[in-house]
């Protein structure tokens, strides 16, 4: 049954976003979604601790560490409308002053867990139009067995060595470490898919890598680097 609760999308009032933030660890499991050039990064798991140095925000969990500088946050969305299987996945949204957004932290233990850390916070509702990130759609190719990004992440399955997988965007980072255990092209993406850890890399986002012993470096089709970044055996 759908968590019973009011279904809507709001704008939190006066607060910040560190504030926010430090409440992620009452939340229980939470998917905390880093998005970049191609690249989405996913960890999944309780946020077990939330450091604060001068608006610099790190989030850590057992295999996980992101960080945010939260000076760069103008605006946060709480959305309660996602509902699969039966259950409501709330999710906060964090944008810039141009209304980029960010990060997103989703709830996955439904809505009680995730709403009650934020139940004495002002919210006004958003705007119908003001809802939605604009998304182009594309026809995904079908065969992606010579794209850079898949081979690489494939090739390191086969290795079944641990890893750290870095995501690294203006005003924020995410990395996890683990190992990969499967690699699933579908619809155009590269899946990781661990427990705690999910990558979509779509393809043709990386055109190359640069590698330099252990490392490897994302670079688009102009090798420019798009902050993707995989350490193989990482000591740290």
């Amino acid at each position: 049954m759908n968590d019973d609760i009011l279904k809507g999308h709001w704008t939190l009032v006066d607060v910040s976003a560190a504030d926010i933030l430090a409440r992620l660890p009452e939340m229980d499991r939470v998917m905390v979604i880093h998005l970049g050039d191609g690249a989405t990064h996913e960890r999944i798991g309780t946020v077990e601790t939330v450091t604060n140095d001068d608006g610099h925000v790190t989030l850590n969990g057992a295999t996980h560490e992101s960080q945010v500088d939260a000076q760069t946050i103008t605006s946060i969305r709480l959305e309660t409308t996602s509902i699969m299987r039966e259950k409501v996945y709330p999710s906060l949204g964090f944008f810039t002053e141009k209304q980029e957004l960010l990060f997103r932290v989703v709830g996955m233990e439904g809505a009680a867990p995730f709403l009650e850390p934020l139940k004495d916070i002002e919210r006004t509702a958003l705007p119908t139009e003001d809802r939605t990130v604009g998304v182009v759609k594309e026809t995904p190719p079908e065969d992606l067995s010579d794209d850079p990004g898949f081979r690489l992440l494939d090739s390191l399955r086969e290795a079944a060595k641990p890893v750290a997988i870095r995501l690294t965007r203006p005003g924020r980072e995410q990395v996890w470490r683990g190992t990969i255990d499967a690699v699933k092209p579908v619809m155009g993406y590269s899946n990781v898919m661990t427990k705690d850890f999910h990558l979509h890399l779509k393809a043709g986002s990386v055109g190359s890598w640069k590698s330099l012993a252990n490392q490897h470096i994302a670079l688009d089709e102009e090798g420019q680097e798009i902050g993707l970044e995989i350490v193989e055996s990482p000591t740290a």
